[in-house]
């Protein structure tokens, strides 16, 4: 794809995000939000059952996540991604919640009250993810989801729940992985 500065396990910029939003978006995001459905109908499960009336979604990028999630749920939601394209979709797509860049890894991006934070295919893509898991708040539920594929924008995949037990065990409070 034209546009990507990133090889096989580099970590990518910004840039590398705003051009497959823009790529992503070409349909309005039909075809994401086809390839993506049955794993946000799982998150939103996973929300509900945390009883969480307020979500910090890390990674929001173009808001199709967040466009779902607000939609079915009278829930209170910001959620932050370093794409600025990303954000500005996700603001025009969104009319409720609050949308901002930011960084994963800076503890300014966790401000605020939330009772979930939502990170769904996005660590894969931080070499230092450990970091930015760091900054969660304890006590804070968490649903997260990491890939078992590689792709050009990813440092890393799983191969199985062990691997990503051995990679977030000691991190996090992990109650259950799915496939």
């Amino acid at each position: 794809m034209a546009g990507w500065e990133a090889g096989l396990g580099q970590e990518a910029g910004a840039g590398v995000y705003d051009a497959l939003h823009e790529t992503v978006e070409s349909d309005g995001g039909a075809r994401a939000r086809a390839i993506y459905a049955p794993l946000f109908r799982a998150i939103l499960g996973l929300v509900a059952a945390s009883g969480a009336t307020s979500v910090l979604e890390v990674g929001c990028g173009s808001g199709l996540f967040a466009e779902l999630l607000l939609r079915d749920a009278a829930i209170a939601y910001r959620g932050f991604d370093f794409s600025p394209a990303g954000v500005a979709l996700a603001r025009a797509r969104v009319k409720r919640g609050e949308f901002f860049v930011g960084n994963a890894l800076s503890a300014e991006s966790y401000r605020g009250e939330y009772g979930c934070i939502v990170c769904a295919e996005v660590l894969e893509h931080i070499h230092d993810d450990l970091d930015a898991v760091a900054l969660w708040p304890s006590g804070t539920a968490f649903v997260c989801s990491v890939p078992n594929f590689d792709y050009p924008t990813h440092v890393r995949h799983f191969r199985s729940e062990k691997e990503v037990r051995e990679r977030y065990g000691a991190a996090l409070d992990i109650h259950s992985i799915r496939r």
